[in-house]
Parts: structure tokens; sequence; C-alpha cells
């Protein structure tokens, strides 16, 4: 069974960040937990060294080199996930590991159609409140 990230309510509710924030070094540490090895029936060699890879990426010893893959590359859960193929966490657990969403603070926007010669924009920001229910209302200051 096939389950696509939208499928998955924490996802489509925009709560959990898969293509934008980078995971940090527990999401490895998940990864690496669900990789097979060397002992595994399907310990393939390819799976081994992205184990191993992973394994290093969580350690203090590949803080350095994780920052330069992760942060540096702006790397997301999804392209992590794409490279590394042999990895096969439940879905909880990738969902626990995930980036969780952060809330904007402030929105920005500019149109060449309101004024071709200059330039225009706007800048909103928003304060979230809540009525008691789970909706959120926006109120523009």
């Amino acid at each position: 069974m096939s389950i696509h990230v939208s499928d998955v309510p924490p996802v489509r509710q925009g709560v959990l960040d898969v293509s934008g924030a980078s995971p940090r070094r527990r999401f490895f540490q998940v990864l690496a937990h669900f990789t097979p090895d060397a002992s595994d029936d399907d310990g393939s060699p390819a799976a081994v060294v992205e184990r191993e890879r992973l394994l290093y990426f969580s350690s203090v010893e590949g803080r350095d080199d994780l920052y330069r893959y992760n942060q540096r590359e702006a790397r997301s859960v999804l392209e992590v996930l794409q490279d590394f193929r042999t990895c096969r966490p439940p879905m909880e657990w990738l969902l626990e590991a995930s980036p969780i969403m952060k809330p904007r603070q402030y929105s920005i926007a500019s149109s060449a159609r309101c004024a071709e010669q200059m330039g225009q924009g706007s800048v909103i920001r928003i304060k979230r409140f809540s009525l008691g229910t789970d909706d959120f209302h926006l109120r523009v200051l």
C-alpha cells in the first residue's frame, strides 16, 4: 500500500513542513533506525552504505557534514527521503520526526500590474487569535 503525503491529515492541514524546512539530527537518527544493515535479510550493499551515512550524520562527529548536506543546501524532508531510498520508516515515526511548520508573522506581496513604472508592494502583519474553536481568524494590523 502506498501513502502519499497529502493523504495524511497533519501534512494536508499544513502542520508538518515536509517540503520546506530542513530536518534536524533526530530525523536522521530515525531514518538510520529503519534502514537495513548487513545482518538483515534485505541488507543490500546500498542499504548498508546509506545506514552508515545516516548514523554518521546523526553523530556528534558528523555534525559539520550534516550541516553542509542539510542546512546549507536547504534540503527538505522529501529530498532527504529521495536521497536515502532504502530507508523504510513507518508513517507514525516519519511524522514524529518531521519538522513542524512555523507560523508566519507577516506576509509580503508585490505586483507589476498595479504600477508598471514604479515599485509597489504591501506588507501585512498577521495577528492570529482564536474564538474558542479550531478555526483561526486573521486580523490585519
